[in-house]
């Protein structure tokens, strides 16, 4: 999997326009039920665009972003199903044991969901644990995520961006 950093996406490109929509913002905070929601402030993790080739997956995983939206873009072939096990571990219970019982590849409670092009995915991916299926055949799947948060100023971490963005991040000042 490689993707396009937020940084690199140009302002002139409808899913960048969309991300930055506060229309946007205000339905996803009414849809998932929070009084207030913000775009994530990380300048590289905000908003990004997955590239997935035959073989191709993202493992099991939370978000530093408490809600996001995805969008498929283009489908693969086969596979790339997105998959979660919804609102898994809260505030208050990281829930390991049933995070591991996952990890170790009990399917109890993992749902599997067949996206077509342009559908929207809300989900809450800090508290969620979800992750995209392996990728079969030669055509690639494309897919934006838009990370928001009901706290302002959340950024990833800087190790987090230099793995999923490439060496180039490293050498950006902080």
């Amino acid at each position: 999997m490689r993707q396009i950093a937020y940084d690199l996406i140009p302002p002139t490109t409808a899913v960048w326009q969309l991300y930055n929509c506060d229309a946007l913002t205000d339905f996803l905070a009414a849809a998932i039920g929070v009084e207030q929601l913000y775009r994530s402030a990380d300048r590289f993790q905000a908003l990004n665009i997955s590239v997935m080739d035959e073989g191709g997956c993202q493992q099991w995983h939370f978000d530093t972003n408490e809600a996001n939206i995805t969008l498929l873009l283009q489908g693969a072939e086969g596979g790339g199903e997105f998959e979660y096990v919804p609102l898994i571990r809260s505030r208050e219970n990281e829930n390991y044991e049933a995070v591991k019982r996952i990890l170790d590849g009990d399917r109890t409670g993992v749902i599997q969901l067949l996206q077509e092009p342009g559908m929207l995915v809300l989900f809450k991916g800090h508290h969620s644990l979800h992750r995209v299926a392996p990728v079969r055949g030669s055509r690639r799947r494309y897919q934006t995520v838009l990370g928001h948060n009901t706290r302002p100023g959340v950024t990833g971490s800087r190790e987090s961006s230099i793995l999923h963005y490439g060496p180039r991040v490293a050498l950006i000042p902080s």
